[in-house]
């Protein structure tokens, strides 16, 4: 079996005020066909949108990678993060593994799709992608 380069480990930020407020790490498998995301938020209150932000950027990133299917381990408390998810991908499997939830998704291959997503939710405000 010849062999596959994997992508490198990425991470993703959304800032609020010069400071981190949620975040991401993002890594494929050797079968590159599904994007394993862990996300976070900072303890305390943040602009509402923030964590769909995060999701946006995830799954923004999964489709422009065209990477099949998102794999998200989520704070089990973060209903904003869990219904992104469910807006963003299709055929969604979520369940609760300890104090997270593990979301299984396909990504939609639609550009269109996710571009009208980010753009109802507060456009002019989103996350980076930290080399």
């Amino acid at each position: 079996m010849p062999f596959q380069q994997l992508r490198p480990p990425q991470h993703l930020t959304v800032e609020e005020d010069g400071q981190i407020v949620a975040e991401a790490d993002l890594r494929t498998g050797p079968e590159q066909s599904v994007l394993h995301a862990e996300l976070h938020a900072a303890p305390g209150h943040h602009r509402p949108g923030t964590h769909a932000d995060l999701v946006d950027a995830v799954v923004d990133e999964a489709a422009a990678e065209h990477v099949g299917r998102l794999s998200a381990t989520v704070p089990a408390g973060d209903a904003e993060m869990l219904a992104r998810i469910q807006q963003r991908c299709t055929d969604v499997a979520m369940r609760r593994t300890g104090a997270t939830v593990q979301a299984d998704g396909i990504v939609p291959d639609h550009a269109d799709r996710a571009d009208s997503a980010r753009a109802a939710h507060n456009p002019g405000t989103g996350p980076r992608l930290d080399p």
